[in-house]
């Protein structure tokens, strides 16, 4: 979900530095991408133009229901802009570029730990080699 959405961000962000406004922004960037999270955003901007709420609340809303504290965060920023005109566009690919960082922090202590793991497995299949060569040496040796 955070890859969607960091990839959402950046959509949103070049939405806006073509000139749209914030809410057909937000729409045609969820419009544009593939996948699950793209449908549920969507979905949610759909529906809030629907029943009249902001975009801004229904995504704030959708990112409590996911306890998704990123979409929170990018619901109260989009809240100040479509009510006190706030420049967005920088800070959006600010978080963009905060969310991507993040998600390599974790990929890289992932692929470590599953490094740690592959060095053991190595270990005792090296160990486990040499007793299988080491064994008939020592009987020969112990025969004579």
């Amino acid at each position: 979900m955070l890859a969607a959405l960091a990839t959402y961000l950046e959509l949103f962000s070049m939405s806006l530095a073509s000139g749209r406004g914030v809410p057909e922004a937000m729409l045609s960037s969820a419009k544009i991408g593939s996948g699950w999270t793209f449908e549920l955003i969507t979905d949610t901007i759909t529906r809030s133009r629907r029943t009249g709420e902001t975009p801004w609340h229904a995504l704030g809303r959708l990112g409590e229901e996911l306890a998704l504290t990123e979409l929170v965060d990018l619901a109260s920023a989009l809240a100040l802009v479509g009510e006190s005109g706030a420049r967005v566009r920088a800070s959006l690919a600010a978080r963009s570029g905060t969310l991507r960082r993040r998600q390599l922090a974790e990929a890289a202590a992932e692929a470590a730990k599953n490094d740690d793991s592959m060095r053991v497995s190595q270990l005792l299949l090296a160990a486990g080699f040499m007793i299988l060569i080491g064994y008939p040496a020592v009987l020969n040796v112990m025969a004579v």
